[in-house]
């Protein structure tokens, strides 16, 4: 199987009040299309290990530091993003598998997992960076609206694109930490 083909890492960090998020847009990883004639084969599992977007972050402290700046080092929403060559992979998988068609190539079966598993690692090194900062590894599944979002941000997602896949995470102050409960007494 070739190398995964990666870009470079990108990071955005993305005010709260940009975020697109609604329960509703959950649901959408459950409508078929041509790729997944059934939806998502993951939607089920997403439902029972994910709860709403609000659950994850604490929201909290992020209004509280954004309208007085308590300190220098605030928390702030960072969209991590790993940018990957879906050609480049397509091209060097058919050469090793001739007999496989165009689209078996692109299957994100077998290059999703690689690509996954790098942005865990870029998440947490992030983490480590970062005290009391947690990472939301499939922000869809939790109702967030990656495309709308990523539009405030002047960064265009494709669907089903040709060419880069645009893998992503969010990374933030998650709820109970201490920074947001010394957050609190200052109020």
């Amino acid at each position: 199987m070739p190398k995964v083909i990666n870009f470079t890492l990108d990071k955005i960090m993305i005010p709260l009040k940009t975020i697109i998020a609604h329960p509703w847009f959950r649901t959408w990883c459950a409508i078929p299309h041509k790729n997944n004639p059934e939806g998502c084969r993951n939607c089920e599992k997403c439902e029972t290990e994910y709860s709403d977007f609000e659950d994850f972050f604490d929201f909290n402290a992020y209004e509280r530091t954004h309208d007085y700046r308590i300190d220098s080092k605030s928390p702030d929403i960072f969209l991590i993003i790993r940018p990957f060559n879906l050609e480049g992979w397509s091209n060097a998988m058919k050469k090793e598998n001739m007999y496989m068609s165009y689209a078996q190539t692109r299957n994100s079966r077998y290059w999703q997992g690689g690509l996954m598993g790098t942005l865990r690692r870029d998440c947490k090194e992030f983490c480590e960076e970062h005290i009391n900062y947690i990472t939301l590894e499939i922000p869809e599944a939790t109702g967030v609206n990656l495309f709308a979002t990523c539009r405030h941000h002047e960064f265009t997602l494709k669907k089903n694109p040709k060419y880069v896949v645009n893998k992503m995470m969010m990374v933030g102050l998650k709820t109970g930490s201490k920074l947001s409960s010394l957050l609190r007494f200052f109020e």
